[in-house]
């Protein structure tokens, strides 16, 4: 009988250490589960937000280093008016008063980006929400764009036709500001991206003639915009589309 109850003692022992042992392994296995899904994108992340990049607001010095080693490769044919070497152009553009930028002709500018690639907004505000957005409407279209994805010269500039209109959004990371500029596409007027002036803002050109973003008579008309964050826009505004620029990795 004794023998029975030991026997029994054991079995009991040996069912509970395999239980144990059975409880470890699974607590194991889903550790070792959750290492290698941490591993992988995760799934609220589009297409276009796979890798971003950190970028900061540039120095005004390489701002315009930048600039110039993209206007040396995009001399656009246009003649304007008067011309003038880069390094006139350099010269005269830290020397120019108000007066003189209205006048100012420049033969080297860029168009800045005129093939803006757009995501779906409302996916992206998952894991973007915070980031400050220029967000406007027209004819029934709404777009943001992601101020910190136009710090670069060429992110700075964006323009985009839709239907008969041509959109430009100028911004400029040193002063917080922006212009979201409308015109016909017949019109066929060349808006580009001409440096910075002598405090640091960003410098127009519309064909060829130079304008401070401030300059309230530019020759192409405004339209009102929104600076706010991703997450806010879109609650107002659903299917948004959405202009990532810079922060998206090449």
């Amino acid at each position: 009988m004794n023998r029975s109850k030991h026997l029994v003692l054991e079995f009991a022992l040996e069912i509970i250490a395999a239980s144990f042992r059975l409880v470890f392994w699974i607590i194991g296995s889903v550790f070792v589960i959750i290492f290698f899904l941490s591993l992988l994108p995760s799934s609220d992340q589009t297409a276009g937000e796979t890798e971003l990049s950190d970028l900061r607001p540039m120095e005004q010095e390489d701002f315009l280093r930048d600039f110039q080693g993209l206007s040396q490769d995009s001399v656009e044919t246009r003649t304007p008016a008067r011309t003038m070497s880069a390094d006139e152009i350099f010269k005269n553009l830290s020397q120019a008063t108000e007066e003189q930028l209205r006048n100012l002709y420049v033969e080297h500018w860029i168009h800045g980006d005129t093939q803006p690639q757009f995501v779906a907004a409302d996916d992206a505000k998952r894991t973007l929400g915070s980031k400050q957005v220029i967000g406007f409407e027209l004819d029934g279209a709404k777009y943001a764009f992601a101020t910190s994805g136009m710090l670069r010269p060429f992110n700075s500039l964006v323009t985009f036709e839709q239907g008969k209109n041509k959109i430009t959004v100028a911004y400029s990371c040193h002063f917080d500001q922006a212009r979201v500029l409308v015109s016909e596409s017949s019109e066929q007027l060349q808006v580009g991206l001409a440096g910075l002036s002598d405090v640091g803002n960003v410098l127009l050109t519309v064909d060829g003639k130079c304008f401070d973003l401030e300059e309230k008579s530019l020759p192409i008309p405004d339209i009102n915009f929104t600076k706010t964050t991703l997450e806010k826009w879109c609650l107002i505004h659903p299917n948004t589309r959405l202009y990532l620029g810079g922060l998206v990795s090449s």
